[in-house]
Parts: C-alpha cells; structure tokens; sequence
C-alpha cells in the first residue's frame, strides 16, 4: 500500500521508460514459461448429465398382520420416510464402496486405441501427467521404492466382510477419481447435476452416463429394499399356501372319488372335513393372492422414476488448460513484480545519489 500510495501513473511511465528493456525481457521470458507450462498441462474435458426424481409420499404397507399370524411370521409395514434424500445423493457419490465400483466401468477412448478397458487400468496406464508431477513422481519412487500392499474389498453378496481396507496406490487412485467426479443437487427443484471430468471426451461422457445409471440403481434397491423383502415373504407364503391347497384339493378329490357310494357317517364326516380344509386352504391362498399383487403394486410405487432433463454428451471443446489466462496471469504477476524491483533499484539510485558521500 506504501508503494501504491507513493507512487502515480506518470512515475509508473516514467520507470517503465527507463527500465523498458528490462520489462521486455521479463515479458518474453515469462511469456515463453507461461506457454510451456498451458502446453505441459494435459487437455480435460467435461460431460454433464441432470436428473430431476420424482417426488413421491410412499403411505404404509403394513396390513399383514392377521396373515402373519396365521403363518407364524411377524411383518413390519414399510414407512415412508427415506434417509436418503437428493440433498445427500454427492455423499452416497463420493463414498468409498461407490467409486470401487466406479473404477470398474468399461471405458473406450475417441480415437478408437481404447475399446472396453477397465477405468482403473486407463486411469493408471494411459492418463497424463504434466512433466513437473511426473518427475517428481518418479523420484519418489526410485528414493522410496512402494511396498507391495493388497487392497480388501468388500463382499459383493454382502455376505461377508464390508470392511474396506486399500493400499496407499488404490487409496491415492480413489482420491484422483473422487476429484474428477461431482455431483451436486438443487435444494430448490432438486435436480440431480453430475459431472466427469477425463482427459478424454468419450471417456468423460462414459463414465458420467455409466455413473448415473449406478446411481439410479443404488437410490432403487435402497427405496425399494424393504418392500422387495416383503415381497419375497409373501411370495414364499404364497407358494407354500398353494402347494397346501392342491394337496388338500387331490385328498379330498381322490376321498370323494373312491367313496362315492358309502353311507356311513364315519366316511361322510371325513368327507365333509377334508372339503373344509380345502376351503380354509383356499381361503388362506386367495388372501395371500390379493396381498402379493398388492405389495407388487407397492414396490413399483417406491421404485423412483428419473427424468434425464439433460443427457450424456461427448463434449467438443475442452475446458483446461485455459493457455490465454495462464498466459494472461503470468504477465501480470510478472509485471507487477518487475515493477517493484525497478522502483526500489530506482529510489536507491536516487538516495545514493543525494546521499553526502555521493557528494
């Protein structure tokens, strides 16, 4: 600010005079390191998809308690409310077990030299690096070889361990991938913008639609998990019910075929049980019958409807590096830092010469 408040325009000129050559200098040496490094830094590209979900109010399923009871099983009711909700949808995103996945997708590249690799292997294979990272990168290793380490997945079945346990290589890989992807939700509309940033255009606009997709599915079999549950219950009863009822049918089929002409009441008694128990059999089915087509009707009610308001697109024009700014920004700080030294060289030139011993 002292520097600033000291000096006006016609000094600026007036240095700028007197040092002119030395400004020229530093804007062509400056110039020439602000281009190598716009052309150093590797071309990225952007594709975007938008969703907008559905607004639903999913009401209780419940009413199975009277069937449950008659088949010995306790059944919940499914509620309406859901933990996840759009304003959470980047954090399920960004989560760990997400982008394992992620880094499975099958990529190809624009210029046809990739086809069907997995995203991993391009990531650590064929992706760019500028050459002050890459170098710095291989010093490293040659000083500090890495150790040999095996990541743990979790299992796929979710049987087994969930536990998720990487190696510094896989955990610095999920780190670089976290920084190309984004996902952000309007609080307004909730409209879902998810986007990839990749070296490559067709590559970006793979993974977004690819990422999309699994996150759709993810919000489906979360929303719908429970119902699906019931559903399989029901549809267990519902078979163990029919398989009852034929049996009880063909008893009581095969007893009132082989007995046609008794009259006792010992054979008539038996008779009329074993219709009976056909009937409760039939009963019991035609309920179950009822309540799987209802709890059908209810799990495609909590399954969510997305609507792509804007899909994948392979984009044409990259977004980085922007060389004009970087070009732009280095002369100016250059400028800037030329023109302070010149003016405390200047204003010492200028006390030296009316100091006493100068004269």
């Amino acid at each position: 600010m002292e520097i600033l408040h000291e000096i006006n325009l016609a000094r600026f000129w007036k240095l700028f005079l007197s040092y002119k050559k030395t400004f020229i200098i530093v804007w062509i040496a400056t110039a020439a390191w602000a281009l190598m490094i716009g052309f150093s830094i590797p071309r990225t590209y952007m594709s975007e998809v938008k969703l907008a979900p559905e607004a639903s109010n999913t009401p209780d399923i419940g009413a199975l308690g009277s069937i449950g009871s008659m088949m010995g099983l306790k059944m919940g009711g499914l509620t309406g409310d859901d933990a996840i909700v759009p304003t959470l949808y980047p954090d399920v995103l960004q989560s760990p077990d997400f982008m394992l996945d992620v880094l499975n997708i099958k990529v190809s590249t624009k210029d046809g030299k990739i086809k069907d690799m997995p995203y991993k292997t391009y990531l650590t294979k064929h992706c760019k690096a500028e050459w002050w990272n890459a170098s710095m990168a291989w010093i490293v290793r040659k000083i500090l070889p890495p150790k040999k380490e095996k990541s743990i997945y979790p299992s796929k079945d979710g049987q087994g361990s969930q536990l998720i346990m990487l190696s510094k290589e896989d955990g610095e890989l999920l780190k670089l991938l976290k920084s190309c992807i984004d996902c952000s939700t309007d609080k307004k509309t909730d409209v879902i913008s998810i986007q990839v940033v990749d070296q490559d255009p067709l590559v970006a606009t793979i993974l977004v639609d690819s990422i999309s997709e699994r996150l759709q599915t993810f919000i489906t079999n979360y929303r719908t998990k429970k119902a699906r549950v019931e559903l399989k219950n029901i549809q267990n009863l519902h078979n163990k019910a029919y398989a009852e009822y034929q049996k009880a049918q063909k008893e009581y089929a095969q007893f009132a075929d082989t007995h046609t002409d008794l009259v006792l009441n010992e054979y008539k008694v038996k008779e009329e049980y074993l219709e009976n128990d056909m009937q409760l059999k039939f009963n019991v089915y035609s309920q179950l019958s009822a309540q799987l087509h209802a709890t059908e009707a209810k799990v495609m009610q909590r399954t969510p409807v997305y609507t792509t308001i804007q899909a994948a697109m392979v984009p044409y024009k990259h977004i980085a590096p922007k060389k004009l700014t970087i070009l732009l920004l280095y002369l100016i700080l250059s400028t800037f830092g030329c023109f302070v030294w010149v003016y405390y060289k200047d204003r010492k030139k200028e006390e030296k010469q009316h100091s006493p011993l100068a004269e």
